[in-house]
């Protein structure tokens, strides 16, 4: 059996002059999910276009004053129908009509009297295209800005070496430097695919958990213990205090190692020669609470609620010219959502830096 389409949720614009039928799209639609915005006339209609981010228009065609293709007219004149998918709502039987709305640019269309299902499908479908153009257009982004770069850069040390080397020389501290060069890369490549792909997978919610009872404690060592030769090189500071005994956390201890690896790792690459982290694990008010602090520089009060979003760019750079694919905290933010607890960063009560913490539910 093929597996069913994702339902998308999505800001949706209304606009008919039936007061009757804007109250029950916004009724069906805001109780399926999704952010509903409505317009009694097609020029009231084009200001809230204006004036606000749709991922659909229902348009009904006919109307007072701009009818429907008038409308759907001007929308095409600054979005395309994978930027905005344009569901046409009308009572005219007439098949010119119908071709009319498709010439100028329609997605789909519904007839009236409004069957719910049927208005549901096609407003689902038409979301679940717009979140596949999304996808794409991340993809392109990805590939055209932050796999170019290090793929060329592989590319000219690698055509560098096979010219300078030749066999029987032995290695100049350069020749290493360039291969170590060409690992990070590699490995900052490597965390851009899975990033993308993990992220794929949540919202498409193909990802899922396998749930055992596992010592936290126990986790959050081996993990210390992978991420102290990366601290040391940097001259970095890293030590663990974790409440003696704690229950057994039941989750996917894989997935969690992922979120403690991801928050350590970030704080590595941000703090400075002589910076200190620590991470802390205990329960606090029902949750048991695993917190990364560290010393570095931190990050603006103002910028803390794009942490957590993909491909945010913040104003702190990494330390030791590290590279950030800019999908790590989004997908932390998720794997701990998925175990119903709940994520954030506040300033380190330690004093300068940051405090990056995780609860989740005993």
């Amino acid at each position: 059996m093929e597996p069913m389409m994702g339902r998308e949720h999505g800001r949706i614009l209304v606009v008919d002059d039936s007061r009757s039928n804007n109250t029950v799209l916004d009724a069906l639609l805001t109780h399926e999910g999704h952010e509903v915005a409505t317009a009694s006339d097609g020029r009231q209609g084009l200001l809230l276009l204006n004036e606000g981010d749709y991922d659909l228009l229902l348009l009904d065609v006919m109307m007072p004053g701009l009818n429907g293709f008038e409308v759907l007219e001007r929308v095409r004149r600054d979005y395309s129908p994978l930027q905005l998918p344009v569901i046409m709502l009308t009572a005219i039987d007439d098949p010119s009509a119908l071709v009319r709305a498709f010439e100028l640019g329609a997605n789909d269309y519904v007839t009236k009297p409004i069957d719910h299902d049927v208005v549901m499908a096609r407003v689902n479908t038409q979301l679940h295209l717009r979140a596949l153009t999304r996808l794409k257009d991340s993809f392109l982004g990805i590939a055209s800005h932050d796999l170019k770069k290090p793929v060329m850069l592989i590319r000219d040390i690698a055509e560098t070496l096979s010219e300078d080397l030749v066999e029987g020389k032995p290695l100049e501290a350069a020749d290493l430097e360039a291969l170590q060069l060409v690992v990070r890369s590699s490995h900052y490549m490597s965390g851009i695919i899975q990033g993308f792909l993990d992220m794929q997978a949540l919202e498409e919610g193909r990802l899922r958990l396998s749930r055992e009872p596992f010592d936290l404690n126990a986790m959050l060592r081996r993990q210390m213990e992978g991420s102290l030769h990366a601290a040391e090189r940097k001259g970095i500071a890293l030590r663990c205090e974790l409440q003696e005994v704690l229950p057994p956390l039941n989750g996917d201890d894989q997935r969690i190692a992922q979120v403690v690896d991801n928050l350590v790792g970030n704080a590595i690459k941000f703090c400075r020669p002589g910076d200190a982290i620590v991470v802390r694990s205990g329960i606090e008010g029902g949750h048991l609470r695993v917190a990364v602090c560290d010393s570095g520089p931190g990050v603006p009060e103002h910028e803390r609620q794009r942490l957590f979003t993909r491909f945010a760019r913040l104003s702190p750079k990494p330390t030791g010219g590290e590279l950030s694919t800019g999908f790590g905290l989004s997908v932390c933010r998720q794997l701990v959502e998925m175990h119903h607890g709940r994520i954030g960063a506040d300033d380190n009560p330690d004093g300068q830096g940051i405090c990056f913490w995780f609860e989740l539910p005993l």
